[in-house]
């Protein structure tokens, strides 16, 4: 050892070092002006193709031939015509082709999870196009054949109650193609106040769906749905300009109004007499022979509300939700509003029980809270979350008890079991709130589980309290977890957000039977919370019946419990008695006290109640997968109804073709998935999209530097083996 340590320290092998480390500079360095020389070019060639007006962070679309295009923005058209409680909703969408290729534009459409989605247009240049409906393999086996035929063609699919796909194919470079989709849904009454909910984005659903329909349509090789994921949301929001929608409204509220606006965007408006609407969809003949082709089927009341937002063109970053509440002492017109097409009566019912029919709570409770600190609540969700769950346990009294449970990728309890209400507990979980964060998977499921087998106390009743977005895609199980496992506690779910699932929000409430409340901002919490405990503190009308005409087919078939405020809502189909007019009466218990109300029958003045009782029809068959129903007994009933009512199902969609064909077989078709709008006040911890920097040419040049910093190293150290020597 000692001899090859002198021979390596000789003055022959000092030489023979340095020659190598010589020519290994002069190798790398030779290497380092061959990748700047071929950078810079690559760069100058990607220059030359870049886009020369982009000045502001924008979202590029790069082609298969390396060309950019920049993406346009999604142009909506929101109208929307009120009549009494029942709303029809416009929605009308340009897709526009900027670039040099044909494309297939595919954007997933959040609707309202009870919307009757009945109509969908074409409109090219100046042909429009009446959609068919037809059995959802059918209508895409015609979208497939027509897209492959150059023919212009949409399709509009339903993927999950509130989530739908619209899919444009073969629209021209330099062409913009409307899609304009209708439905109908009814306004809310809770606390006092009507309100309609517009979606206009979404938060993506985390996990896998358990849905036929949502697995099919991921597995479909016609269209493979878009899902939307935080990341490419993320890459959304860097685009310029954003997604805007224009917003507006007309009501005819049948009664007077102490306030009318806004909860989510500034708005004004204007009181004025004349026609609702225009062009409202023309409707099949009624008992009386009038026909609804444009105009209302009686003439409105006096008083017409006309709103608009401020903007002239909004973010389509959150809800749009429109509010009017009536002028005090005015009793809310509810009603059973009525329609009679051919011999049948559809009638849907709307009772809102006097504020004495409910009592006062009696006894001590067992409040659980249910807390999402999961990915999707980063930002401005997580903060509205604690601020609502710290209102909540301000509002415990002593005899309560109480526990906590926080929940991401896992369940977390503050406690194993609930504790009493004392200024210690409450002291604790003030700390514990406070110490959240959002991050990890939202994982529902093991936390539903952790409260309903929490051990219950005899003589308390179970109230589960559920702050979260309900960014989950699994919802029949979750759903079944809470009908097999509920026992005699009550589930309120508090939607946290401005775009939460409120699809999974409403129904978790309905197998819970409880109630669903939902918080915008922060500035709301408390009068919301205010508003739920006082429910949480009332007994719920219960063993309601109604005294309907004989051979009637009602939804929901078992009538749910009545909380304080909130309306008594069934639809049901009877033959119709022309020379009859329709008397209805509701019975009840309130605390083993006997309740009773009767409403008389009105024609509603806007064609729809069959639809939306077909859609709630739909609704209650498809809520039986819980129970186990089979899936074929499933599918053809909601087949059948929705056909017979063209109706947008988990196994209907409405599918338009242009017979003109647009692109020829040899022009190549480009499909172009178009990004939801990020939630506002949303702050998620997702991949940011690469944006117009000049990316590869910044890590070549990081990798010469490197190169050139290994070459000077090793030249440095020449005169260290010449001391050496």
């Amino acid at each position: 050892m000692r001899k090859l340590k002198s021979l390596w320290r000789s003055p022959r092998a000092a030489r023979v070092c340095e020659e190598l480390e010589n020519w290994t500079y002069v190798l790398l360095t030779l290497g380092a002006a061959l990748l700047l020389y071929a950078t810079l070019t690559a760069q100058a060639a990607r220059a030359a193709a870049f886009p020369a007006d982009v000045g502001a962070p924008t979202l590029l679309f790069q082609a298969p031939g390396g060309s950019f295009t920049a993406a346009a923005p999604l142009e909506t058209d929101l109208r929307i015509s009120v009549a009494g409680v029942v709303a029809r909703v416009r929605v009308a969408q340009r897709f526009r082709n900027t670039g040099s290729t044909y494309i297939e534009a595919v954007y997933v459409l959040p609707l309202p999870d009870d919307a009757a989605v009945d109509r969908l247009l074409m409109q090219v240049g100046d042909r429009v196009i009446e959609g068919e409906i037809h059995e959802r393999q059918k209508a895409e086996r015609i979208y497939g054949e027509a897209r492959a035929a150059g023919q212009r063609a949409s399709l509009v699919r339903q993927t999950s109650a509130n989530l739908f796909t619209t899919a444009v194919a073969n629209i021209a470079p330099g062409e913009a193609i409307d899609i304009t989709i209708e439905y109908l849904q009814t306004a809310r009454y809770d606390a006092g106040e009507f309100s309609l909910r517009v979606p206009l984005t979404l938060t993506p659903r985390y996990g896998a769906p358990d849905t036929p329909e949502a697995i099919s349509a991921v597995a479909s090789t016609v269209l493979p749905e878009a899902t939307p994921t935080i990341e490419g949301m993320a890459a959304a929001a860097r685009s310029t300009p954003a997604h805007e929608a224009y917003v507006h409204a007309v009501l005819a509220p049948g009664m007077p109004l102490e306030w009318l606006g806004s909860h989510s965007h500034a708005t004004s408006y204007v009181r004025q007499e004349g026609p609702a609407w225009s062009g409202a969809r023309p409707a099949a003949k009624i008992a009386n022979g009038a026909e609804a082709a444009g105009r209302l089927v009686r003439p409105p009341p006096a008083d017409l509300y006309v709103l608009d937002t401020l903007a002239p063109r909004v973010p389509m970053d959150r809800d749009v939700v429109i509010a009017w509440r009536p002028l005090v002492g005015v009793t809310p017109a509810i009603a059973a509003l009525t329609e009679t097409i051919d011999d049948t009566t559809y009638a849907l019912l709307m009772i809102l029980p006097q504020a004495a029919a409910h009592l006062t709570q009696a006894g001590p409770r067992e409040q659980i809270f249910v807390i999402d600190s999961s990915g999707s609540m980063g930002g401005q969700s997580i903060v509205q979350a604690k601020a609502a769950l710290t209102d909540a346990l301000g509002r415990l009294r002593g005899g309560d008890r109480f526990n906590v449970i926080d929940f991401d990728s896992t369940a977390r309890l503050l406690w194993p079991t609930p504790q009493p209400f004392t200024p210690q507990t409450h002291a604790e979980a003030r700390r514990f709130v406070d110490r959240l964060q959002a991050d990890g998977g939202t994982e529902i499921g093991g936390a539903i589980a952790a409260a309903l087998s929490q051990p219950a106390a005899p003589s308390y009743l179970r109230q589960i309290v559920f702050l979260t977005d309900g960014a989950v895609g699994a919802e029949t199980s979750l759903f079944t977890a809470i009908e097999r496992n509920l026992g005699d506690a009550r589930l309120f779910t508090v939607g946290i957000g401005s775009a939460p699932n409120s699809y999974f929000m409403r129904k978790a409430a309905q197998f819970g039977r409880g109630t669903y409340t939902h918080i915008a901002s922060t500035a709301e919490v408390t009068e919301k919370m205010t508003q739920l405990f006082a429910k949480l503190e009332q007994v719920a009308l219960s063993d309601v019946v109604v005294d309907w005409p004989d051979a009637v087919e009602l939804y929901p078939p078992a009538i749910p419990d009545v909380y304080l405020g909130e309306p008594l809502v069934l639809a049901a189909s009877f033959p119709a008695t022309p020379d009859r007019p329709l008397l209805v009466t509701a019975y009840g218990r309130a605390g083993g006290l006997p309740w009773r109300q009767t409403v008389a029958g009105a024609q509603s003045e806007l064609p729809g109640i069959a639809a939306l009782w077909a859609r709630r029809k739909i609704e209650h068959v498809i809520d039986s997968r819980v129970t186990g129903t089979p899936e074929d007994l499933i599918r053809k009933i909601v087949v059948d109804t929705a056909l017979e009512h063209h109706l947008v199902s988990p196994y209907t969609s409405l599918v338009a073709v242009d017979k003109t064909p647009a692109r020829s077989a040899a022009a190549a078709l480009e499909r172009r998935n178009i990004e939801n709008t990020m939630p506002a006040g949303a702050q998620w911890q997702a991949a940011l999209p690469q944006t117009a920097t000049p990316g590869p040419l910044l890590r070549w040049l990081g990798a010469i530097v490197l190169l050139a910093a290994g070459s000077l190293l090793l030249r440095s150290r020449v005169p260290v083996a010449r001391r050496a020597s």
